[in-house]
């Protein structure tokens, strides 16, 4: 089981990352759709940025194993600078190769390769994250969480 912390992935990197019950004062819950499997596409705005988060369970070619494949689409009007999303936490991650990430020495997290994720340290967890500078339009952030 994957468990994705609280709070919101898609933050300012001159914000603190705050996580609490409360809603975060600038994103916005848009709603959801679903596949035709039932599997929800979540949607929320940060700001003037569109979000649609979803995931998808897969059996990987090669090793056979069980795999959560998450696609992140980010939609802007005009280009934005400064943006961070945090695609995991815990008490450890170590650097496997330029892509991937080992979270807690189990899991294993892949970045496509358009995006380069940066390891950040705080007082109480460990967040990979993805720099992001959007274009205007569509960005499309591709991660794969596998064992």
């Amino acid at each position: 089981m994957i468990r994705f912390l609280p709070g919101p992935d898609l933050d300012d990197t001159k914000n603190s990352w705050i996580v609490d019950d409360g809603r975060p004062p600038r994103h916005q819950f848009k709603g959801y759709h679903l596949d035709s499997l039932q599997r929800p596409t979540f949607i929320y705005r940060f700001d003037n940025v569109r979000v649609e988060d979803y995931c998808v369970d897969l059996i990987d070619a090669s090793s056979g194993a069980p795999t959560l494949k998450r696609k992140i689409r980010f939609e802007s009007e005009m280009p934005r600078n400064g943006l961070a999303f945090r695609v995991a936490s815990g008490s450890s991650i170590e650097k496997v190769d330029d892509t991937r990430f080992r979270l807690n020495q189990k899991l294993l997290v892949q970045v496509d390769d358009q995006h380069a994720a940066e390891i950040v340290d705080s007082a109480d967890e460990t967040r990979l994250v993805v720099p992001l500078r959007l274009a205007a339009g569509v960005t499309e952030l591709e991660v794969h969480y596998s064992w």
